[in-house]
């Protein structure tokens, strides 16, 4: 069993940081977490 979050939660682009940050909408990471089908794959396990 997994725990799921729903895809309402915060994104991690919306995450605050201290001293006001910013996460790069160009990072690896970021960029990855936007393309895969997280409802799908939740779904399917």
């Amino acid at each position: 069993m997994i725990r799921y979050k729903s895809s309402r939660q915060l994104s991690i682009s919306e995450f605050n940081m201290p001293f006001e940050a910013k996460l790069d909408e160009n990072n690896r990471w970021l960029v990855l977490s936007k393309i895969v089908p997280w409802e799908e794959l939740a779904r399917l396990y």
